[in-house]
């Protein structure tokens, strides 16, 4: 699953107050199939190894 490397961001991005997650559950779905749209939309168009480092 080499494809979640596109994702991996600072891990200072996380070190936020856990009231910070207490988030609606759509809100957490709407944010994973942003994810999972934008991996397939790369893939399709055949530039998903752009994304790799």
């Amino acid at each position: 699953m080499g494809e979640l490397r596109h994702y991996q961001l600072p891990i200072t991005n996380y070190q936020l107050p856990i009231t910070n997650y207490q988030l609606p559950l759509s809100k957490i779905t709407q944010f994973v199939n942003f994810r999972a749209i934008a991996d397939a939309i790369a893939t399709k168009m055949g530039e998903s190894d752009r994304w790799v480092e």
